[in-house]
Formats: C-alpha cells, structure tokens, sequence
C-alpha cells in the first residue's frame, strides 16, 4: 500500500464527495511531479475492493508502462482483474460499457473526438480526468475542476525542486513567426534558431557555463533536433537524441543513460514532455517557443522533480517563453476561450523581470526590483516626459525641452506653451503640425472628419 501525502488523501475525499453530490465527469488538477499517478491508483484500488470495472485511458506508452506499473504494485492480485490500463487509440476495441469508472491521464486532451467517443459509449460510468494542465476546451467537458496545491505549495514543501530561470541577453524574436493551430510554425522555429548566434549560447552554457550538469533539449521537430545534436557532438560533448518515432526501448535507454550520467544531453522533441520521469537531471533548455502554456509547464516540469544530488533545478530559455506565459510557478491565467486577446487578467508576462547581471527571470510583483538570485537592484526607470498633455478634445500642451529648437514653429511659441487645434485652419497646417508630433497618417483626417459633423 502506498504512503499518500496529506494532499493526495484529501484529493481522493473530495473527488469521491463530488461524485455523491451528483457530478458524473470530475476532473482533478495537480502540478507535473506532484503525484497524480498515485492519487487515481489509490481510487482504482478502492473500486477494486468493490468489485468495481476500471478503465485507464493514455495516449503515450512510456504513461501505459507508468500506469501500468503503479496498478500492479498497488493493487492485490486477486482484484487485479478489475482494473485495465489501456490506449486511447485502440479505445474502439475497449469494452467500456459494463465498466462503473474511466480514469484518463493527460486530460488536458480529452477534448479529442476519441476521448468524447468513450464518455458518449455509457452514460452511467463515472469519469476521472487528470492533469496538470487543464485547457479551457477540457475542462468545460467536465462538471466539477478540484485544484490541488500549486507549483509554489509543493517547492515550499520539498515535493518539488527549488528551481532558477535564467535567459540569455538577447532572446529570440518570434514576432513574425506564422501561428499554425494555435501555435508557432515549427518549420519556421527551425530556420529563426538555426542562426549561430542561438548555437553559441548554447555552447556557452553547456560547456562553460554549467560543466558538470546534465541537461534535457527541447527542440521543435526532428530536423531542428538533428541538427541541434550535431552542434552539441561538435562541443565534444556526449549527447543523444529522443524523438516520438523512435521505439520506446530506445527512448528509455537514452534517458537512463542521462539518469547514469554516462550522457550529459537528450536532446529531445515530442517525446519527453508527457510520463517521462528523470528526478536527477539538473536543467531543461528551451529551444521551441510556444503559444501552449500547457506544452511549457510540462516540459519545464520534467527537471522540477527533487533529487538529492541537486540544490536547484535550472530552466535556461534560449526563446522567450517566460514572457508569454510567465514563470512556471505564476499562477496560470484563468480558463478562457481561445483565441482571447491579452490583457492584464490573462497573461503573467508583465510580472516577469529578467536580470541585467545574472539574466535570471524572477516575479517583480514580489521582489521588486531586487534580483533574488544574485541580489542585484536595477536602477528605477526615468519616467518619460510627455511632450504634450491634452487638456480637452481640442487643446494641446506642448512642453518645450523636449522639442528640437530648429523644428520649432515660432507661431506654435505662445504664452503658456498651449496650442488650439482649432486654429489648425487648414489641412497644410494640420499636416505640418501632424509630421512634427509624428502622429499616424490618420490623425489628420480624423479631425477633417470631426470637423465636418460639427
């Protein structure tokens, strides 16, 4: 029997008083590391006392061994029979109708057509999703979200890694990069981070700046990931690469080597992200930006889980990722339909400073401007003059030591450094005064416009 921590006892009680109130489909929210394994293997074991059919659905085999492997030990053989772990993509071939639960790891996809196909196929079973990532499209699927402790909780309490975010002095540029299905193009990531620019500060980070750690590469397809694991064979430094089409011994062997340290590299790309546990692996470096925050916190959650050999964890964020999604333990935006613009309420970006001596990313709305890595204090920012104040819709205050004395317009210099646009009688006047303050083009016509209704 396993040795549930106090949270995961009290995840189990509220997921089961969810189910005796009436809701059939409960998701359940914990951070990557935080042990959701064996919060629903402890709920598989207590149906299985009652006879009851369970069914585990994943979606990748390194979590079918996981899962499988957590049931097998926790589990008395006689009830064994009552609880099967399966893939979602032979779910059609499942018998799910006389099952009383289904259980799915990684809910954050249940909002997949094969997923909403077995809760369609028996309307009676309960539901369990589990993640640490939920989407505004999966848990809408769902009656009841129950949210464990978060990232900050379970650092606090030593469950996970203590960790430092760190970003180069020049993060990558992903302003023009197409947006494909709601996330960047990953032909493009190839050629903005092939330059040499991105190489050498990666180069200068395995082998100068951190010489002794291992390190997991996240790149954005296979092409980018051969390449990135030549450029790091080419520093004389042992490396090998985890793709999702290679076969999962070749995945699993890697990783132990990395574990062994026999490796100081995976380089890595859709394979590591999800059910893949390397506790001693002492950093993550990014080198796919994403518009998924779900994608982000799970890679950079797998270098999160403690170890003894390890003070600190390290992400290093060769592309910019903490500015879009903030740093792994902000507390994630709330759950909103896609495509949403950005604004205050939704988005951690403005929280994050990043240091101008250690280039370590820290949440500003608690340190200030104080670096709670290496104790730096950036100077405060002037705040900008402005050149002009608007007084009402039609006057403007033009403070004069900002303004170029050869532009200045003598006609403009009256008392009080105040000027009426309504004496702006022409469209010259209105365009010479417009190419001055370097208004936009339509600023001129706007006021025509307004003009002219008057």
């Amino acid at each position: 029997m396993l040795n549930l921590r106090d949270y995961q006892i009290e995840a189990i009680e509220s997921i089961r008083n969810a189910y005796r109130t009436g809701n059939r489909k409960v998701m359940y929210v914990l951070p990557t590391g935080g042990g959701k394994t064996v919060v629903f293997s402890e709920i598989c074991r207590l149906a299985s006392l009652k006879k009851k059919k369970t069914v585990i659905f994943v979606h990748r085999k390194e979590l079918y061994y996981q899962a499988s492997a957590a049931i097998y030990n926790h589990i008395d053989r006689e009830n064994l029979l009552y609880v099967k772990v399966a893939m979602i993509q032979n779910s059609k071939k499942i018998n799910v109708e006389d099952a009383e639960f289904v259980i799915f790891d990684e809910a954050h996809h249940v909002s997949a057509s094969s997923y909403l196909s077995v809760i369609r196929r028996n309307p009676n079973m309960k539901i369990l999703g589990v993640t640490a990532t939920p989407s505004y499209e999966s848990a809408r699927v769902f009656d009841r979200v129950i949210y464990g402790p978060d990232i900050t909780t379970l650092i606090n309490r030593g469950y996970l890694s203590k960790f430092v975010y760190l970003c180069p002095k020049t993060i990558v540029d992903t302003a023009k990069l197409a947006v494909t299905k709601n996330d960047f193009d990953v032909g493009q990531i190839q050629k903005l981070l092939s330059n040499k620019s991105v190489y050498g500060d990666l180069a200068k980070i395995i082998k100068e700046d951190y010489p002794e750690k291992t390190f997991i590469v996240f790149c954005s397809n296979i092409q980018h990931t051969k390449n990135t694991l030549d450029g790091i064979k080419e520093m004389g430094v042992k490396a090998e690469m985890v793709t999702g089409d290679l076969d999962i011994r070749v995945r699993k062997e890697s990783l132990e080597k990395l574990a062994r340290r026999e490796i100081r590299c995976v380089v890595a790309c859709d394979a590591i992200s999800e059910g893949v546990d390397v506790p001693n692996v002492d950093a993550c470096i990014l080198m796919r930006p994403t518009k998924s925050r779900t994608l982000y916190i799970q890679q950079v959650g797998r270098v999160l889980r403690p170890h003894p050999s390890k003070q600190f964890s390290y992400v290093i964020d060769l592309v910019g990722n903490v500015m879009i999604h903030g740093l792994p333990d902000m507390p994630p935006p709330p759950l909103k339909p896609p495509r949403q613009k950005k604004t205050e309420s939704n988005s951690n970006s403005q929280k994050v400073e990043i240091c101008k001596n250690c280039y370590g990313c820290y949440d500003s709305s608690i340190h200030g401007k104080l670096c709670p890595h290496c104790n730096y204090e950036a100077p405060l920012k002037p705040k900008k003059k402005k050149i002009f104040s608007i007084k009402n819709d039609e006057i403007i205050e033009v403070q004069r030591d900002f303004v170029k004395p050869e532009l200045w317009n003598p006609t403009w210099d009256i008392p009080g450094w105040r000027y009426a646009i309504k004496d702006l009688d022409t469209v010259e006047k209105l365009n010479e005064f417009a190419k001055y303050k370097k208004y936009k083009k339509g600023w001129v016509h706007k006021i025509m416009e307004s003009r002219k209704r008057r």
